[in-house]
């Protein structure tokens, strides 16, 4: 009898106190995440994402590049770079302006799709690339950082949610049999499962747009000067090749023979004479 007086007292302490403190908490949170979403999606609007490679219009996209190009034809001074660099980040090109034209050089001539996945997840994680001994590269430790944190987070909200879980839902699930008792059961027993799902989702996209960043740049780097005197050397030559193919030939041409001179033949009259003479 005193066992089960107990164990009431531990439900009613559960159904009056603790399940008010934990919704006293978490409500706000789940509310105001909630709302902070809502306002994104209802706005469409995402400071990362607005300039994205693959968010930009094709209007845009096209006007930048054509002033670029314009650009390119100039002498390339500080402020023409500094232009340059301007528009390629307005287009979500972020990348050294020698880098950037070698990227849209790239992809005029290669079969790669402006919405290509491994392309916009590359242009996404620019901060992973970086310039060692003078050379444009992937940098691997950068790259193994990223995915050292992406596996923290997964463990780190993997535990918090076990906690908060195995602390909210069992206690509601023995205490008394209440329409109160139920709702809240079924309330963070399906909070916690979103919030898992939410965290393994988030965790698998970003795994996966490392991988895909990574692939782009191995199959973009073969035809990359990853350096920038040698991009420079390769412009030259570029360059001095259109020149040499627009001079016009000086060669000397064959002379065309112009057609024998027919003599004019003679009058009847003048052959006449001619054979009265003989």
């Amino acid at each position: 009898m005193d066992a089960y007086l107990y164990k009431e007292g531990i439900s009613m302490s559960i159904d009056d106190n603790y399940i008010k403190e934990i919704s006293l908490l978490l409500l706000p949170m789940l509310i105001s995440a909630v709302a902070w979403w809502f306002s994104r999606w209802l706005k469409r609007y995402d400071a990362r994402r607005n300039g994205r490679f693959d968010r930009v219009s094709d209007v845009k996209r096209l006007s930048v590049l054509s002033r670029i190009q314009a650009l390119r034809d100039r002498p390339q001074d500080g402020m023409t770079l500094l232009q340059i660099k301007a528009l390629y980040e307005s287009i979500g090109i972020r990348l050294p302006v020698w880098v950037a034209h070698q990227l849209v050089d790239y992809l005029g001539r290669a079969p790669v799709a402006l919405s290509d996945l491994a392309l916009n997840c590359f242009l996404r994680r620019t901060s992973l690339t970086a310039i060692r001994d003078e050379a444009f590269t992937l940098d691997d430790r950068r790259l193994c950082h990223q995915h050292l944190s992406v596996l923290f987070f997964l463990i780190a909200s993997a535990l918090a949610i076990v906690y908060g879980f195995s602390i909210t839902v069992p206690p509601l699930g023995e205490s008394a049999a209440t329409a109160s008792n139920t709702f809240w059961f079924l309330f963070f027993f399906f909070a916690y499962l979103i919030m898992a799902l939410l965290v393994v989702a988030w965790t698998i996209n970003e795994w996966e747009s490392l991988r895909r960043a990574k692939a782009f740049w191995l199959s973009w780097q073969p035809h990359l000067c990853q350096s920038e005197a040698a991009y420079e050397a390769r412009c030259r030559h570029e360059r001095n090749v259109v020149a040499q193919e627009s001079v016009p030939d000086t060669a000397l041409q064959t002379v065309v023979d112009l057609p024998p001179v027919k003599k004019p033949q003679r009058g009847w009259l003048t052959r006449m004479m001619g054979k009265k003479d003989k």
